[in-house]
């Protein structure tokens, strides 16, 4: 789950593999931030 500042959910992933999930996720965080 990614959750941003205000404690809103902005990101959800179910059933992942560990191939290429930490680059998805810091993918969405760093466009979050960018927000």
């Amino acid at each position: 789950f990614l959750i941003d500042k205000d404690g809103v959910l902005r990101e959800e992933w179910r059933n992942v593999k560990v191939a290429g999930h930490v680059d998805k996720v810091l993918a969405a965080a760093q466009e979050l931030h960018k927000r």
